[in-house]
């Protein structure tokens, strides 16, 4: 969080992972109001960049839980679906983190949208402490890094899922 720290623009916070919801036919609970936020199109990756290296940074916690863990998955999927994985213009890689980080895949593990979708699908969830500074200093030091895919010039972007405070 240092790195970004004063880049407040760059960072959205989702205080409840019951929030993130992925089938937008799914009404929330009764007894919570529905979030007013704007959807952000499927295409949103190929209208901004032409290309983009991005990496999914997820919280595999106890406190998390493997149903929302699986929802976290869900929107990773959901998020790619219109991206150009196949072409080779976005590039996805994707970390979780307990008490232990595990680089799920780089940068360069995959480069068609159905080997990406398969191994986020794959992904175990893994109980144990929130170590979320490992997690954000592992994605920074392997993850985005030139022998692990990432390129030189082409923006990279992070996307962080937690559901609170890390040990």
């Amino acid at each position: 969080l240092t790195l970004i720290k004063d880049k407040s623009q760059f960072v959205v916070t989702l205080t409840q992972i019951s929030l993130l919801t992925v089938d937008e036919d799914i009404e929330p609970p009764r007894s919570r109001p529905k979030p007013t936020t704007t959807p952000i199109p499927t295409t949103v990756l190929n209208q901004c960049f032409a290309q983009v290296d991005i990496v999914f940074v997820l919280d595999s916690s106890t406190s998390v839980g493997n149903d929302n863990y699986d929802k976290m998955k869900s929107f990773v999927t959901k998020f790619l679906h219109g991206a150009n994985i196949d072409s080779g213009d976005v590039r996805v890689g994707l970390l979780s983190y307990s008490t232990k980080v595990t680089v799920e895949f780089k940068l360069n593990s995959y480069s068609t949208k159905a080997d990406v979708f398969n191994a986020v699908n794959a992904i175990p969830w893994r109980y144990g402490s929130t170590n979320t500074a490992d997690g954000l200093q592992t994605m920074h030091e392997e993850l985005f890094n030139e022998a692990n895919g990432d390129r030189p010039g082409v923006p990279n972007i992070c996307i962080i899922m937690t559901d609170g405070v890390s040990n």
